[in-house]
This record gives structure tokens, C-alpha cells and sequence, in this order.
């Protein structure tokens, strides 16, 4: 995967993640050799992810990416989102895989805050996530809703 380094002056990447409406989004380019290795590291054995003659010859003409890969990397951006000041913490996660990313796809990762909530003592903050991945040509890959648990984030 080609990947855009993520940091706060990042296109497309909120400087704060904070707000009901804000949008945080990351960009890379789905590689063979990253299809490869994490399938590998995660001991996915199904052929559409590693054996490029079996990938070919199936519907989707080329090495997919596995389900744990493309969550991971949702998962991912949702986590970069705790600082120093405010961690965080993952309570609750569902998904929705929508079609197969592919070897050569442009990716857009991305969360959208729903709604923020005071935690019953007022010092922390569950935020409420809507996100998904789509490819550049428009199709969806993967939906998710998710909850998180900000520390010290109360506002």
C-alpha cells in the first residue's frame, strides 16, 4: 500500500476529530505485496489473497484484499484519532462488507462522527462513528458504525 503519512496538516485529515459532522479520511493504493503479506500475517489462507493465477481466473480478476485487512484498516484510522491529551478506546464495532477491494484500487478510509455523549461522571466522552471505505471509482467496500470512548474529552 502506497500510503499518505497521516498527521494533522494532512489533506483530508481533520486537525481536530471533535465535533458531530467532523470527517476524517485517509487515502492509499491497495498493492499486491501488502495483500500478500497481511493475509499471510494473519494466517488467511484463501487463495483469492495470495495466488495471483486462482485470483485471476475468479470474478474479480485480481488478488482481493481479506475482510480482516480492510477492517484493520478502518479500525486503524478510527485509533489514530486518540491523542496524547484525549486517548481512547474501542467499545463497539459492526460492519458491513459491501464489495471486494482489489489489487490496484484507490482507497478512502474514512469516519464521520454521528453524535458525542458526556459520560454519566462528565469527564469522558463516547463518540459515536459512521464509516466506511470506498474505492475512487465510487463503490462501497466496507460500512461500519462504531463506538469509542475518548478519556478526559468531556466538552
Amino acid at each position: 500500500m502506497r500510503r499518505e503519512p497521516i498527521s494533522p496538516t494532512t489533506p483530508g485529515m481533520s486537525r481536530e476529530f471533535c465535533a458531530p459532522g467532523d470527517r476524517v479520511e485517509r487515502r492509499l493504493n491497495l498493492t499486491a505485496n501488502d495483500v500478500v503479506r497481511i493475509a499471510t500475517d494473519l494466517g488467511d489462507a484463501n487463495p483469492l489473497h495470495s495466488d495471483e493465477s486462482v485470483a485471476a481466473r475468479s470474478r474479480f480478476g485480481a488478488l482481493i484484499a481479506s475482510a480482516s485487512h480492510t477492517i484493520g484498516l478502518l479500525l486503524g484510522l478510527a485509533g489514530s484519532q486518540a491523542t496524547i491529551e484525549h486517548p481512547g478506546v474501542g467499545l463497539g464495532f459492526t460492519f458491513e462488507l459491501a464489495s471486494a477491494a482489489a489489487v490496484g484500487d484507490d482507497l478512502v478510509i474514512w469516519w464521520t462522527i454521528d453524535r458525542l455523549e458526556p459520560t454519566r461522571g462528565g469527564t469522558n466522552t463516547l463518540a459515536y462513528l459512521r464509516g466506511g471505505i470506498d474505492a475512487a471509482d465510487g463503490r462501497a467496500i466496507l460500512r461500519a458504525t462504531g463506538t469509542t470512548l475518548y478519556f478526559g474529552a468531556a466538552g
